[in-house]
C-alpha cells in the first residue's frame, strides 16, 4: 500500500511539473525511468524510524556545520586567510604566519631557507622569522650560505628586517637565551668570518639585540644561558710607516654574561693591574718571565671571569709588531684566542679593557667578583701584621681531625694525628688575604704552598686547610671562584 502511494504522489508531482515547465522537453520515457528509479529507492526504506533516524542526522549536521561558520566568525579556527587558531591546551593563538609571509610579502614558498615560528615574547601569540632567497641570487651549497634577506612577521606585523651586505646568511638560524629571553640570530656570512645580527620581541614589538651587528657571537657547547662570546674582527697585527696605519687581520674574542640581578646583559670589562698583582693572581710573574727581551708591555689588566692579559709590543725599523698573551688564573694555564689552552707562544694583536664599553662592568662594580689587593700581603716570606696576628693567634681544629697553633706571627705549628705518635709540622707563613671578609692564610712547607680559611662558628674557631682545588702546589696559584664557594659555605660570620 505504501508503495503504491508513493508511485502516485511522485507521478502527481511529474505532472505538475510538466504543466508548468512551457520549454519542457523530458520525453516520457525518461519520466518512466525516474518513476521506476524512486520506486526502487523506496523499496530500501524500512519504515518510519528510519525516516526519522535520517531527518535527525540531518538536522546534527547542519547544526555542526553552523558551529564551524561560528567559530570561523569569531577568528578561533584556520581560515583559508592564515588567520589564528587556538590552541586548547596552552590557550596560545597559532597563526599562519608563513602563509601571511607569502602573502603579504608577495613571495614564494620555495624561496624560503629558513622559517621559525614560535611565541618569543611569552605573551601568548607567535612571531616569526624568516630568510628568503632573492630571485636568482648565488648560492653556495656547500657552504649553506644564501642571499637573501631577513624578514619578521606576526599578527599585526609583516617586514623585511634587512638583507645581506655579505655574500650571503647562513641557512641554519640560531637561538640564545639569556634570562627568560630569547634571541634570534642569523649569521652573515664574508670571505673570512661573519657578522651575527640578533633580535627579540617585546610586547609583539621587533627590537635589535644589545650585541647585534657587532661581531661573530659564540655560544657554549654545553647551551650555557647565562654567558656568550663575541669574536671581534680586527686589523691590528702590525703598524706599517709606510701607510701610515696598522694592517695584518686578527680575531679575539671578549666575553658577555646576563646579569640576573639588573636583568641585563654586560661584557666582562678590564680593570689595570700593577706587575706584582698581576702575579698574585696568577702565581707567575708574566712579564718577568714571558715578555720577550726588547719588547714593551703596553697594557696588564685583569677581567672577574679569571682572565689576565698582556699586551706587548716589538719595534723593529719603525715596523711594530703587536702581542698579547692570556692567562686564565682560576684555571691555571695560557689560553689562544679561542679559549683553548695553549703553550707561552706571543698571540697577535692587541686587547681592549671592553669591546663594547657601554655594556662593560669591571671586577671593582661586581659584587665579590674583584680581589681586594688593598689586604694582601705582596711579601710572601712576611709575616702577620700585629694586629691580624693579635686576632687570630690561638689553636685551631683544621676541619680534617687535626689540631693548628698559631702561636708566630710569621709561622704556625700543625699536630697531625695518626700511628703510634702524632706528627708536627712547622709550617712558614708567607702572606695573607681577606677575601669576602674571610682570612685566607697561605703557608709553604717542604717546598709547597697550601691556604688555611679562618672560621668562627658560635664560641668555636677553625682554620680550614683547603683542598687543592683552593691551592695549587703545582701552580702556586689559587681558584678564586673555588674560595669564594668556601667562603660562602664557612666564612666568618
Amino acid at each position: 500500500m505504501k508503495k503504491l502511494l508513493i508511485i502516485c504522489s511522485l507521478i502527481a508531482a511529474l505532472s505538475l511539473s510538466a504543466c508548468s515547465a512551457e520549454n519542457n522537453t523530458t520525453t516520457a520515457a525518461a519520466e518512466e525511468k525516474e518513476i521506476q528509479e524512486k520506486t526502487e529507492a523506496a523499496d530500501t526504506e524500512t519504515g518510519s524510524e528510519q525516516e526519522e533516524d535520517s531527518l535527525e542526522t540531518y538536522k546534527d549536521e547542519s547544526k555542526e556545520d553552523t558551529d564551524e561558520s561560528d567559530q570561523k566568525a569569531d577568528g578561533s579556527d584556520q581560515k583559508d586567510d592564515g588567520s589564528s587558531l587556538k590552541d586548547d591546551e596552552s590557550n596560545r593563538v597559532v597563526v599562519d604566519l608563513r602563509k601571511k609571509l607569502i602573502t603579504e610579502g608577495n613571495l614564494k614558498d620555495d624561496d624560503i631557507r629558513s622559517f621559525r615560528q614560535e611565541d618569543f615574547d611569552d605573551d601568548g601569540a607567535d612571531e616569526a622569522f624568516a630568510l628568503v632567497k632573492n630571485e636568482n641570487a648565488e648560492e653556495y651549497d656547500d657552504e649553506q650560505i644564501v642571499e637573501g634577506d631577513i624578514w619578521f612577521v606576526s599578527q599585526d606585523d609583516c617586514r623585511k628586517l634587512l638583507s645581506s651586505e655579505g655574500m650571503g646568511f647562513v641557512e641554519t638560524d640560531r637561538i640564545l637565551v639569556l634570562g627568560n629571553r630569547k634571541y634570534e640570530l642569523f649569521d652573515d656570512a664574508y670571505a673570512t668570518g661573519s657578522l651575527t645580527y640578533a633580535w627579540y620581541v617585546d610586547e609583539d614589538e621587533v627590537k635589535d639585540a644589545p650585541f647585534s651587528r657587532i661581531g661573530t657571537v659564540i655560544t657554549d657547547e654545553d647551551n650555557n644561558k647565562d654567558s656568550f662570546r663575541i669574536l671581534d674582527s680586527s686589523y691590528d697585527a702590525e703598524y706599517d710607516p709606510e701607510i701610515g696605519g696598522t694592517l695584518g687581520h686578527t680575531w679575539k674574542q671578549y666575553y658577555f654574561f646576563y646579569d640576573e640581578n639588573n636583568d641585563r646583559i654586560c661584557e666582562y670589562g678590564g680593570t689595570e693591574v700593577e706587575q706584582s698583582k698581576a702575579e698574585y693572581l696568577c702565581g707567575i710573574d708574566m712579564v718577568s718571565e714571558f715578555l720577550p727581551a726588547g719588547d714593551d708591555m703596553t697594557s696588564l689588566f685583569y677581567r672577574s671571569n679569571g682572565l689576565v692579559v698582556m699586551n706587548y709590543e716589538h719595534e723593529e725599523d719603525g715596523y711594530i709588531s703587536y702581542y698579547h698573551m692570556i692567562y686564565d688564573f682560576i684555571n691555571g694555564k695560557f689560553i689562544d684566542d679561542n679559549g683553548e689552552e695553549t703553550g707561552t707562544e706571543p698571540l697577535a694583536g692587541v686587547y681592549a679593557k671592553a669591546l663594547c664599553s657601554d655594556m662593560a662592568v669591571y671586577p671593582e662594580d661586581l659584587n665579590n667578583s674583584g680581589i681586594d689587593f688593598d689586604n694582601v700581603l705582596e711579601d710572601k716570606t712576611g709575616e702577620l701584621p700585629s694586629d691580624v696576628f693579635s686576632e687570630l693567634k690561638g689553636r685551631y681544629e683544621d676541619g680534617y681531625g687535626d689540631i693548628v697553633e698559631l702561636s708566630h706571627p710569621d709561622h704556625m705549628v700543625r699536630f697531625v694525628k695518626g700511628g703510634k705518635q702524632d706528627h708536627i709540622y712547622d709550617e712558614t707563613i708567607c702572606g695573607y688575604q681577606v677575601l669576602d671578609g674571610a682570612y685566607l692564610i697561605k703557608i709553604e712547607w717542604d717546598g709547597e704552598k697550601y691556604m688555611y680559611m679562618y672560621r668562627e662558628e658560635g664560641d668555636l674557631k677553625y682554620l680550614y686547610l683547603l683542598s687543592d682545588d683552593g691551592w695549587s702546589p703545582d701552580l702556586n696559584t689559587y681558584n678564586t671562584k673555588t674560595l669564594q664557594t668556601y667562603i660562602k659555605d664557612w666564612g666568618r660570620g
